[in-house]
């Protein structure tokens, strides 16, 4: 298993950007594209998924148990 599927930013208004990728073993691809601003439903959840971030900050998504 890939120690990451991704790499989420917060932008400065604090909206979350999730840019994913997932691989089949025969080598299929899949690219996803999320946004969370500070109001949606997931927020929190994506939020802590990666572990925290601050405006301006990335970091690499880790793949769901």
């Amino acid at each position: 298993m890939d120690a990451t599927i991704g790499t989420a930013t917060m932008r400065p208004d604090r909206t979350l950007e999730m840019q994913l990728r997932a691989a089949t073993a025969d080598g299929t691809l899949g690219d996803a594209y999320f946004t969370y601003p500070p109001n949606h439903p997931q927020y929190r959840r994506m939020l802590e998924h990666v572990g925290g971030l601050t405006p301006g900050q990335s970091k690499p998504v880790p793949p769901w148990d």
